[in-house]
C-alpha cells in the first residue's frame, strides 16, 4: 500500500509540460500576419503611385492635344495642292504622198529649226518623167518634187522616229514626232471643293521630285467644264476617288529641265486674288 502511495506521489511530483498559455497564441498570429500586412500596404502605395502617374500622364496628353488643336486653329489656311503629269505638244510629221523612204537625216533627241529637211522619199520616177517632158511640164513636176521631201513644220526636238529608211510610207502615216520642250503642258486635276480657287490665267507654282527646292511657273490656260473621276495615272491613291475638274497648265521650260511623263505637284499661288 505504501508502495502504491509512493508511486502516486512520484507521479504528482513529476513536472508536466504546461499547456500553451492563451497569451502565446496572439504572439504567434502576430508573427504570421505582420509580413502580409506590410506587403499589402506596399502594394497599395504602389497602386496609388501608379494611378497618380497615370493621371498626370493623361492630363499632360490632354493639354498637349488642346495646344495642338489651338495651333492648328490659328494657322492660316494652306493653299490647295493638285497633281498631274507633264506632257508635250507633239507634232507628227508624215508624207503627203505614198513612197519608199530613202533617207532620214535626223535622229531622236536632235533639235531642228522650222523648215529643216528631215528625210526624203524615192523620187526616181519623178526625175525620169522630168527628163522626158518639155520645160513647161518640168515646172509643174518641180512643184510635185517638194512632196518627196519631209520638212520640220516647227522648231523643236525630235522626240521619236517612227519609220526607218527603206520602209514604205503612206500619206499621213507618222514618220517622225517633233515637240517643243521649251513650253510644256500639264494636265492637273483639282477636287470639286477647290474649284472656286482656280481660274483661267491664274499662276501656279509647280514642283517635281527630281528637283527638290526648285519651283517652276505655270499658267492655267483652260478648265474642263465637265467633272470627272480622277484618272488612274494620278500618283496620289487618295485623290483617285475624288470627283475632279481637269486643268491644262502651260509651263515655262526654256532650260529643258522637265521632260514629258514627269509627275508634278502644283500649289495654287494666288487663289485669293
Amino acid at each position: 500500500m505504501a508502495a502504491k502511495i509512493e508511486r502516486a506521489s512520484d507521479l504528482a511530483a513529476t513536472p508536466h509540460p504546461e499547456p500553451h498559455s492563451a497569451s502565446a497564441l496572439p504572439r504567434l498570429t502576430t508573427r504570421q500576419t505582420g509580413p502580409r500586412r506590410r506587403r499589402m500596404a506596399g502594394l497599395a502605395r504602389a497602386a496609388i503611385r501608379w494611378a497618380s502617374r497615370l493621371a498626370v500622364g493623361l492630363l499632360l496628353a490632354a493639354l498637349a492635344w488642346a495646344a495642338y488643336g489651338y495651333w492648328l486653329a490659328t494657322q492660316p489656311p494652306q493653299a490647295p495642292e493638285i497633281s498631274g503629269v507633264v506632257e508635250a505638244d507633239d507634232v507628227v510629221v508624215g508624207a503627203e504622198i505614198a513612197g519608199r523612204i530613202v533617207a532620214l537625216t535626223v535622229a531622236e533627241g536632235q533639235r531642228v529649226a522650222a523648215g529643216t529637211e528631215l528625210g526624203r522619199l524615192d523620187d526616181s520616177r519623178l526625175r525620169l518623167q522630168m527628163s522626158m517632158v518639155d520645160v513647161a511640164t518640168q515646172r509643174q513636176l518641180a512643184l510635185e518634187a517638194d512632196k518627196y521631201v519631209l520638212r520640220a513644220p516647227r522648231a523643236g526636238q525630235v522626240t521619236r522616229v517612227v519609220a526607218r529608211a527603206g520602209e514604205l510610207t503612206m500619206p499621213g502615216q507618222p514618220v517622225l514626232v517633233i515637240a517643243d520642250l521649251a513650253e510644256l503642258k500639264a494636265n492637273l486635276y483639282v477636287p470639286v471643293r477647290h474649284l472656286s480657287s482656280v481660274r483661267v490665267g491664274q499662276t501656279l507654282a509647280l514642283t517635281a521630285d527630281p528637283f527638290p527646292g526648285r519651283t517652276f511657273t505655270g499658267t492655267i490656260t483652260s478648265v474642263n467644264p465637265k467633272a470627272e473621276y480622277t484618272p488612274r495615272n494620278v500618283q496620289s491613291p487618295r485623290d483617285r476617288l475624288n470627283l475632279v475638274f481637269g486643268l491644262t497648265v502651260r509651263i515655262d521650260n526654256r532650260d529643258g529641265a522637265l521632260l514629258p511623263g514627269l509627275p508634278v505637284q502644283a500649289t495654287i499661288a494666288d487663289a485669293a486674288s
